[in-house]
């Protein structure tokens, strides 16, 4: 999935499919899975429509992206 070559990009998540993975929107008005990895799922079981995360996506495949950080953290309290 993404590596070294990984797009950064910010968006919006949408909705949470299931546990560590939702449909985000991005800026240019695409929209993709992301997924936080086994060891951070418990981290985003917090994060809901509205919340702002950066995803880092494969250039290979833009339909998916890996979720890497939040950017609001101070709403979640």
């Amino acid at each position: 999935m993404p590596g070294q070559n990984a797009i950064r990009v910010g968006g919006v998540v949408v909705e949470q499919v299931a546990a560590g993975r939702f449909w985000v929107d991005l800026p240019n008005g695409h929209r993709l899975l992301a997924y936080a990895i086994r060891a951070e799922v418990v981290h985003w079981a917090a994060t809901g429509p509205g919340d702002r995360v950066t995803v880092d996506v494969s250039p290979c495949d833009p339909s998916k992206g890996r979720l890497v950080m939040e950017d609001n953290l101070e709403s979640k309290e």
